[in-house]
């Protein structure tokens, strides 16, 4: 990516006209400022970062790692210029039971350019630039769809009074009107919280994980538990028998994609959360922020909780495995001196995700070092019980999408992938959310040959360039592959001769072309 030798960074690099004897406080650029600089994409210049495909993805990615390492690195070597130490009041104002930060930290007056035009002086300003409310779906329809979609909680108030900000809300207040001998049963028709979440409100941990519809768990776990298949119930009862008789347990189901773990999974939580008891559910990337310095409340978690289902464990190195053993050993000596001597605390774990995960990442390691650090390699395996699923559930037959006719297989699967195609090829959200899955590219071709055929109006057919690059002329390779044969050759990544099309016709850009224009990987064009 550098053809002319040209520079690349380095930390004493400075910007243009800027002297190095200078006193100016930025006469050096940062890593950030190097790679904006060369990224961007300007009209009378030719960017070759931006156009070598996959390398200049890699290229990016390599630079936002660098950017962030030397940005971690400039925290870590000027704490006392940032002054990080001065938030310990806010870890103090915790154990002391604050709920409110008027005591903490140090008062400020934004300037008037804070807002541009005005201060926020009052309530009713600020509530005028900052907004809780839901879209109105009629006048903001975009809006409502975006908030309705990714919004952490859904609607909370009347609307769900089961949401976690109103039990929540409804068990601060319950507190505060018992230290006055009153309660909210006292003014009907106010909701009370649940018992579970009065007993636990000052964790915040234990409140959250509590905080579920019992009733619509408890049907969502009939409805899951009549569906399981023979292998699957055998896994559920053996695990629930653990949980309910407080037996210690370690279980790895070792199962291949579609063998329904997450199916397990779901009936597993459903059947104890329903109950009122925890169940912690987390990935090899995210058991680290279960296990980060934080008090008592964690630990008061881990001891309540009744699973812990670890899923893609074979991604994780076994020292993983066993900072959590210890960790949860020492936990657990202080409600059962006798569980020390068992793994995890004698908590019930469960490993999900099967064997054939990719194995933990080691720089500059050899195979053998790889499969060694897998969890197979720990103490701790000794102790597991592997349960296997051998029946792929997503080979088995459902009259849904099981295709009866089979005498024209393209024309069986279009039509019943886009039924009444005719009548609906001009609805984009009708094609959006259908997409026919094909494993070779001469079905592909088929298929869209097929399609194409049904759309009215005139098809025009376009070529792709097709003139020899001959190097070397004294070469006869030439002659051989003649354009004749190149045309005929399909491939991934190489276009095919003929490009056929029509109006309304879908057209998917596969690679990006100018970014600038909009013409990227995934863009739906219009012809």
């Amino acid at each position: 990516m550098f053809p002319c030798g040209e520079d690349s960074y380095h930390q004493d690099a400075l910007f243009r006209f800027a002297d190095f004897n200078s006193t100016k406080k930025e006469r050096t650029f940062t890593l950030k400022q190097y790679f904006a600089f060369i990224l961007q994409d300007r009209r009378a210049d030719f960017n070759i970062f931006l156009r070598c495909g996959k390398l200049t993805q890699q290229f990016i990615v390599h630079g936002y790692t660098m950017i962030e390492s030397q940005r971690l690195l400039y925290i870590r070597l000027h704490k006392k210029d940032l002054r990080a130490d001065s938030y310990i009041t806010l870890t103090q104002a915790l154990p002391r039971g604050e709920a409110t930060s008027s005591s903490i930290g140090k008062r400020i007056v934004l300037p008037s350019s804070f807002t541009r035009e005005y201060k926020l002086t009052n309530e009713a300003l600020i509530d005028s630039v900052i907004c809780a409310k839901i879209p109105d779906p009629d006048s903001n329809p975009k809006l409502f769809e975006a908030v309705s979609t990714f919004m952490i909680y859904g609607p909370c108030g009347l609307d769900r009074k089961s949401s976690p900000c109103m039990d929540i809300a409804l068990a601060e207040i319950e507190n505060l009107l018992n230290i006055n001998g009153r309660s909210l049963s006292d003014y009907p028709p106010m909701p009370m919280p649940s018992v579970a979440l009065l007993r636990n409100i000052e964790n915040l941990l234990i409140s959250e994980e509590l905080n579920y519809d019992r009733n619509a768990l408890k049907s969502e776990h009939a409805n899951l538990l009549s569906s399981l298949t023979y292998e699957q119930r055998f896994i559920y009862d053996t695990i629930i028998s653990a949980v309910k008789e407080k037996k210690p347990g370690m279980f790895s189901i070792d199962g291949f994609g579609g063998s329904g773990m997450t199916y397990i999974w779901k009936t597993l939580t459903s059947a104890i959360r329903s109950n009122g008891d925890i169940v912690l559910a987390v990935a090899s990337s995210g058991i680290a922020s279960q296990l980060i310095p934080g008090g008592s409340d964690i630990a008061k978690l881990m001891v309540q909780t009744k699973l812990t289902i670890w899923n893609e464990p074979p991604m994780a190195h076994w020292h993983c495995f066993e900072v959590l053993d210890r960790t949860l050993r020492d936990i657990m000596h202080s409600q059962n001196a006798e569980l020390t001597n068992q793994p995890f605390g004698g908590n019930v774990v469960l490993f999900g995700g099967g064997s054939r995960q990719i194995l933990p990442v080691i720089p500059r390691a050899t195979l053998e070092d790889i499969v060694l650090a897998s969890l197979n390699a720990s103490y701790l395996w000794s102790s597991c019980q592997v349960l296997t699923l051998t029946k792929n559930m997503r080979l088995a037959p459902d009259d849904d999408v099981l295709i009866h006719s089979v005498d024209e297989p393209v024309q069986s699967i279009v039509h019943n992938t886009y039924p009444n195609f005719l009548e609906n090829y001009h609805n984009h959200a009708y094609s959006r959310y259908r997409t026919i899955m094909s494993p070779t590219l001469d079905d592909v071709a088929q298929v869209n040959e097929y399609m194409l055929g049904l759309l009215p109006g005139e098809e025009h057919t376009y070529l792709i360039s097709d003139t020899n690059c001959n190097q070397d002329p004294k070469s006869q390779l030439a002659e051989v592959y003649t354009t004749e044969f190149l045309n005929t050759i399909s491939s991934s990544g190489l276009p095919y001769h003929q490009f056929k099309l029509k109006v309304d016709a879908p057209v998917m850009l596969l690679h990006n072309i100018d970014h600038s224009m909009g013409l990227c990987n995934g863009t739906r064009l219009n012809n």
